[in-house]
C-alpha cells in the first residue's frame, strides 16, 4: 500500500507537493483578474490531469508516505501486514460481549515496549521487520524475487523481439515495465523496493559513460562537440526559460527543465548506431556531443536544489554556490588523489592476480562507493559513480579491460532501471491523453531539433549541412536521466504535479519513438557523401604517391611486389 501510494494513478510519484499546489491555488485565485500564457496554459494542465492530481485520501488524519519520508526524523521499515480475519491478536471481550481494542490497564511499559506491531483503525496488523530475531532465511521477501523475476524475463524476450526487427532493445525494456507495472496488469507488487534497485542500474549507466569518457575521441571535433553540446545545452535551457518568462511563468523552473530537456538519450542513440561505420564524421559528433552531454548530466544533478530555493536572492544564492564549489573542489581533490596514487597501485595488483571476477568486484564496489561519497560531499551521487568510471578509464589500459568485463554485469542493471521507468507510465494512462502528450512532446521536438540544429550548422561547414540536421535529429530523444531530474523537481516542488505527469509522458514517448527519429537520421545521412573520409583517402594516395617516384620498365620482382601490396 505504500508503494501503491507512492506512485500513484499509473505508477506516478507521491504527492510531495500538496502544499505547494494548494498555496499556489490560493495566489492564482487572488490574482484571478491577472490573466497571462503561463496560467492559461497551466489551468489547461490542470483540468487535463485532474483526476491524477486529485488527492486519494481526502482524510487529514491520515500521513502521506512521500511527505513522511522525507521528513528528517522518519525512516522506513519493513513490516507485515496480517490479515484481520485472521489477527494474531483480536480484541478481547469485556463484560458486556462487546469488543475492545482498549490495552489493559495492567499492562507495563515494558512489555509495550517488546511489541513491535501496529494496528489501523481496519484492525489490520503489521508487524515491523527486527534483524535481531528469527534467522536470514525468515526475512526473505519472496515477493521482491518474484517481481525481479518477471521484470528480468520480460525485458529479455521483448528485448530479443525488438533485436529481430532491428531495433533497439531499450524500448523494449520500458514497455516491459509500463506493461508489467500498477497501470498494466498490476502484476508487480515492491515498487518502492524496485525503484531502490534500479537506483544501482543509474549508478552503473554513468559508471560506464566515465569509463568511456576520453578526450582523445574528440581530436579533431572539440571545438563541434564540446563547444557545440555547452551551447546546446545553454540555449535549450535559455529558449525554454525565456518562454516561461514571457508567458508570465517561473523562469527558474523554465531553464531547469529546458536544460533536462536537452540532455539526449546516451544509452539508446548508441545502441542504435552500433555497426552504423558508412559516415565516421557523423558518428563521431553524435558520440562527442553524448560524451560532452555526460559530463553536465553528473553537474545537473548537483545544481538541481538551488531551483528548490523559495527565494533567488543574493545571499542565499551566494551561499549555496559557495557550498557546492567547495564541495566540488574537495570532491575532485580526493578524485585526483585516488587516479593518481591509489588506483594505478590497485589495478595492477587485480592484473597480477589475474582474476576477472576479483576485477568485476573492485569495480562495482568502486562505483557504488565513489556514488556514496557523492551524496556525502553534497555533489549527487551521480557525480560520484560518473567520476568512478572516469578515474578508472584515465589510468592506461585498465579502463578498455574494466569495460570489456563490466558490461554484461552492466546489462542486467540497466534492464532493471529502464524497466522501473516504464512502471511509471501506464498505456492507459497514455492512450487517455494521447492528443496532450503528442502535441506537447511536437513542440518539445521542434524547439530542441531547432536548437541543435542552428548550433552544428554555425560550426560545421556548409558541406557538411546534411550532417548537422542528421545529427540534430539523432539527438533529439531525451535522456532517460530526465525521470530522475523531473522526479526530485517534484519532491523539491518546483514544479506540480500536473507537470509532472505531462514531463513524465512526454519523455516516456520521446524513448519509445526514438528508434524512429534515429532511423530517419541513418536514412538521411546514408545518402551523403562523407567529406572527411574522401579527403583522408586522397591524402593517403598523394602520401604514397609522392613517396615512391614512377619507374619505367619495373622488375617483375617489383610488379610483383606492388600486385601482392
Amino acid at each position: 500500500e505504500s508503494a501503491e501510494e507512492a506512485h500513484g494513478h499509473g505508477g506516478g510519484a507521491g504527492k510531495g507537493g500538496e502544499k505547494a499546489e494548494e498555496s499556489e491555488g490560493a495566489s492564482e485565485k487572488n490574482n484571478a483578474t491577472h490573466v497571462t500564457l503561463a496560467t492559461v496554459f497551466d489551468e489547461a494542465v490542470n483540468k487535463e490531469f485532474q483526476d491524477e492530481s486529485t488527492v486519494k485520501n481526502q482524510d487529514t488524519g491520515k500521513s502521506n508516505y512521500n511527505v513522511s519520508l522525507e521528513k528528517a526524523d522518519a525512516r522506513e521499515e519493513t513490516v507485515v501486514r496480517i490479515n484481520p480475519n485472521k489477527a494474531l491478536h483480536p480484541p478481547e471481550s469485556t463484560a458486556d460481549g462487546q469488543g475492545s481494542n482498549e490495552p489493559a490497564e495492567e499492562e507495563t511499559q515494558e512489555e509495550v515496549d517488546k511489541v513491535e506491531e501496529l494496528i489501523d483503525q481496519q484492525n489490520n496488523e503489521y508487524v515491523l521487520a527486527n534483524p535481531n530475531t528469527g534467522g536470514v532465511a525468515q526475512q526473505l521477501d519472496s515477493v521482491l524475487l518474484q517481481d525481479l523475476t518477471l521484470m528480468l524475463v520480460a525485458s529479455s524476450t521483448s528485448g530479443m523481439v525488438l533485436e529481430t526487427l532491428n531495433m533497439s532493445p531499450v524500448s523494449g525494456y520500458i514497455l516491459s515495465g509500463s506493461v508489467l507495472g500498477p497501470g498494466g496488469f498490476g502484476l508487480l507488487h515492491r515498487l518502492v523496493q524496485i525503484e531502490t534497485i534500479s537506483q544501482l542500474g543509474v549508478y552503473m549507466l554513468l559508471f560506464v559513460l566515465g569509463l568511456e569518457f576520453k578526450l582523445e575521441k574528440l581530436n579533431g571535433i572539440k571545438r563541434v562537440t564540446l563547444l557545440g553540446g555547452l551551447l546546446e545545452v545553454a540555449l535549450m535551457a535559455a529558449a525554454i526559460g525565456i518562454i516561461a518568462f514571457l508567458s508570465g511563468g517561473v523562469a527558474k523552473s523554465g531553464l531547469l527543465l529546458g536544460a533536462t530537456l536537452s540532455m539526449s538519450s546516451t544509452t539508446i542513440v548508441l545502441k542504435s548506431l552500433e555497426g552504423h561505420s558508412n559516415q565516421v564524421m557523423f558518428k563521431r559528433v553524435v558520440t562527442g556531443t553524448l560524451l560532452c552531454q555526460d559530463t553536465v548530466v553528473g553537474l545537473l544533478f548537483a545544481l538541481v536544489p538551488v531551483f528548490g530555493l523559495k527565494e533567488l536572492d543574493s545571499g542565499a544564492l551566494g551561499s549555496f554556490f559557495a557550498k557546492l564549489v567547495a564541495s566540488l573542489a574537495c570532491f575532485v581533490l580526493l578524485s585526483f588523489v585516488l587516479s593518481a596514487f591509489v588506483m594505478p597501485t590497485a589495478l595492477s595488483w587485480i592484473q597480477r592476480c589475474g582474476s576477472v571476477e576479483l576485477l568485476r568486484l573492485f569495480s562495482v564496489a568502486f562505483c557504488f562507493t565513489m556514488a556514496s561519497l557523492g551524496g556525502v560531499f553534497g555533489v549527487s551521487e551521480e557525480l560520484g559513480a560518473f567520476a568512478a568510471g572516469a578515474i578508472i578509464g584515465g589510468v592506461g589500459h585498465h579502463g578498455e579491460r574494466t569495460l570489456q568485463n563490466i558490461n554484461q554485469l552492466e546489462t542486467v542493471f540497466v534492464a532493471l532501471f529502464l524497466c522501473s521507468i516504464g512502471i511509471i507510465m501506464s498505456p492507459g494512462f497514455l492512450a487517455e491523453h494521447w492528443v496532450f502528450f503528442l502535441t506537447s512532446f511536437l513542440a518539445i521536438l521542434a524547439i530542441k531539433f531547432l536548437v541543435f540544429w542552428l548550433v552544428l550548422a554555425l560550426l560545421l561547414t556548409p558541406k557538411e549541412g546534411r550532417i548537422a540536421w542528421s545529427v540534430a535529429l539523432a539527438l533529439t530523444p531525451i535522456s532517460e536521466f530526465a525521470f530522475v531530474v523531473i522526479g526530485r523537481s517534484y519532491k523539491l516542488q518546483i514544479i506540480k504535479s500536473s507537470w509532472y505527469f505531462l514531463l513524465v509522458g512526454v519523455v516516456g514517448l520521446s524513448m519509445l519513438t526514438s528508434p524512429l527519429l534515429i532511423q530517419g537520421a541513418k536514412l538521411g545521412i546514408r545518402s551523403a557523401p562523407d567529406q572527411h573520409q574522401h579527403q583522408a583517402v586522397e591524402m593517403s594516395a598523394e602520401t604514397s604517391t609522392s613517396a615512391s617516384p614512377p619507374r619505367r620498365g619495373p622488375s617483375p620482382v617489383v610488379r610483383r611486389k606492388h600486385t601482392l601490396s
